[in-house]
């Protein structure tokens, strides 16, 4: 019986050891699976890292770099620097829009297409690059494209277009010379680049804004104290804050200084300032002129001086601003010994660079307020140019065919040159009506009326409605601004009539929290920025010289069949500010 069952036991035992081992290769085959599946999710994940840290290198030295830039030009090189670097291109060009045409020239980094410099340069600055390259929705250099044209070898191109406050103004062209696939976090990179971009521009804009509003309040602002007065306020806050017994101030003759200007406080203290010869002063200002540095002296000896024991301590501080040379000096004086603090030397230098500042923008005033008549001296020898000399020279030519078509007996065509001639003269006369109406008015009420008797004057010449909405605005303007920005809405009410053959106008001036916008929208025919008449583009580029005399953003909107509208952007608190 126990040897019959035998078989049966030793084919039990080897189907479990089969099982068995059937089951453990389940097993590791499953524990492979699962290694092979963690290994893959760990490789994805340290990808993923890697990418997110070569993300965030790329954007904090884009970020970096940025930083260091000083004006727009910089800004694109830049950018075009870290992203042909991050894309790992071949090299880069940027073509701008026409908004930056005047001012902004193609850049160029890295190795671009292999053609005659001269020849890429002329091509990138063409009218047809420009509107190809804005008009491209691709992006991305296929056959066709204006920039592939006449290559010794092929290329690949991707393009990226840069914005600013919400308008595209160029496009960066990145070539390479293997076939192109970026990935997402190339596409994430970019894309902040864009961002980073606008906001460094805006960031300049604003601060050359300021600038130009400070530099054109200091030469139409009378109201503003003189030099003596800020340098007077500035030595009474110094004693006071020291304690010292007498500070002065001297500053040798300059531009608005016919001699050297010397002031004390506390000006009763007499003594001091008899002890300060001028030859003394001269001396002092020999040493600290040359030597830009603090100078401190105790137990001075000036020779012809009643009160020289008094002169423990004398302190000269010489008015630097940031590295330019000395303007003055800062004296302080004081009957004992007087032991300056390091706090209190930092403090008086700074105040001395504020002194400086005062000096030099007492120049400036001078020499700006030359340059400022000497600009509106030639824009209006221009706009006589434009109008009437061209006008006078058109008359005179018709003039002489007249004579001709008289001495041949053709009275038909004298006739049409006579009214010919006849409409010239109208156009004439209505613009030197607006021009004497437009220089006769002064700014005495606030913006709101004066511009709303200003489209008045304008429907009465030209009988074209104009609708005003202007009510909404709070701030009022300084004078010189405010006589601008009329201008400026004068100037484009004067191409509307010229040129726009409008039924309706629009003159609307929004306040949104610290930003006042202005615009002039007419319905009539348009114009493309290529085909603009030459007597177009004069108008607009003396409306733009005036609006970068005051720091505000301007713009023109026109398409042809479609009217065309005069933007003006200007920040209240830059004003406020200066």
């Amino acid at each position: 019986m126990l040897l019959a069952d035998q078989p049966v036991i030793w084919f039990a035992l080897t189907g479990g050891l089969l099982l068995l081992i059937a089951m453990l290769v389940i097993v590791w085959r499953r524990a492979s699976f699962e290694k092979e599946k963690l290994q893959q999710e760990l490789n994805a994940t340290r990808t993923e890292l890697e990418r997110e840290s070569q993300y965030k290198d790329g954007v904090v030295s884009l970020s970096q770099l940025l930083l260091e830039a000083s004006d727009a030009a910089s800004i694109i090189h830049v950018s075009m620097q870290a992203a042909c670097t991050f894309l790992k291109a071949q090299g880069c060009s940027f073509v701008p829009f026409d908004e930056w045409r005047s001012s902004f020239s193609p850049l160029t980094y890295g190795l671009t297409p292999k053609i005659q410099s001269a020849t890429w340069q002329d091509r990138l600055t063409t009218p047809e690059t420009r509107q190809a390259c804005k008009l491209c929705r691709e992006r991305q250099g296929g056959e066709g494209c204006v920039l592939l044209t006449d290559m010794d070898e092929p290329q690949n191109v991707f393009c990226v277009a840069l914005c600013f406050s919400g308008r595209e103004v160029g496009v960066i062209n990145f070539y390479f010379d293997m076939p192109l696939k970026l990935n997402q976090v190339a596409h994430r990179f970019l894309g902040e680049m864009v961002r980073l971009v606008d906001l460094a521009l805006e960031a300049i804009r604003s601060r050359q804004q300021e600038m130009n509003i400070l530099h054109y309040l200091q030469t139409t602002d009378t109201t503003r104290a003189t030099l003596p007065e800020l340098l007077g306020n500035l030595l009474e806050n110094i004693q006071h804050a020291l304690g010292v017994d007498f500070v002065s101030v001297w500053v040798p003759d300059n531009v608005t200084l016919k001699a050297p200007l010397w002031l004390h406080y506390p000006q009763a203290t007499s003594e001091f300032q008899s002890a300060f010869n001028p030859a003394y002063a001269e001396d002092l200002w020999q040493t600290i002129s040359i030597s830009r540095q603090t100078l401190a002296l105790e137990n001075v000896n000036l020779e012809g001086s009643t009160q020289v024991e008094n002169l423990r301590t004398l302190l000269i501080v010489p008015l630097v601003w940031q590295d330019e040379s000395p303007t003055g000096m800062l004296i302080l004086g004081n009957h004992k010994t007087y032991a300056f603090k390091k706090h209190q030397l930092l403090l008086l230098q700074a105040v001395a660079g504020q002194a400086a500042l005062m000096v030099q923008n007492s120049q400036l005033v001078v020499e700006i307020s030359y340059q400022a008549i000497l600009d509106e001296r030639r824009r209006l020898a221009r706009e006589i140019h434009d109008g009437l000399a061209q006008t006078l020279a058109f008359l005179k030519l018709e003039a002489g065919r007249m004579q001709n078509y008289i001495a041949q007996g053709q009275m038909e065509r004298v006739g049409q040159t006579l009214r010919g001639c006849y409409q010239t003269l109208s156009d004439a006369y209505l613009d030197a009506r607006q021009a004497i109406d437009d220089l006769r008015r002064v700014p005495d009420v606030r913006l709101p009326e004066w511009l709303k008797a200003t489209a008045r004057d304008f429907e009465e010449l030209m009988n074209i409605p104009v609708h005003v909405d202007a009510d909404s605005l709070s701030h009022d303007f300084s004078p010189a601004i405010q006589a601008q920005l009329v201008r400026i809405v004068q100037e484009a009410l004067t191409n509307v009539r010229k040129h726009a053959q409008a039924r309706h106008v629009i003159l609307r001036v929004q306040q949104v929290k610290d930003l006042v916008t202005i615009e002039v929208r007419d319905d009539g025919v348009g114009f493309s920025p290529e085909d603009a008449p030459v007597i177009t583009q004069h108008g607009l580029r003396g409306m733009r010289e005036r609006a970068e005399m005051i720091g505000a953003d301007f713009q023109i909107i026109s398409r042809v069949g479609e009217g065309s509208t005069v933007r003006l952007k200007t920040p209240i608190h830059l004003e406020e500010a200066a």
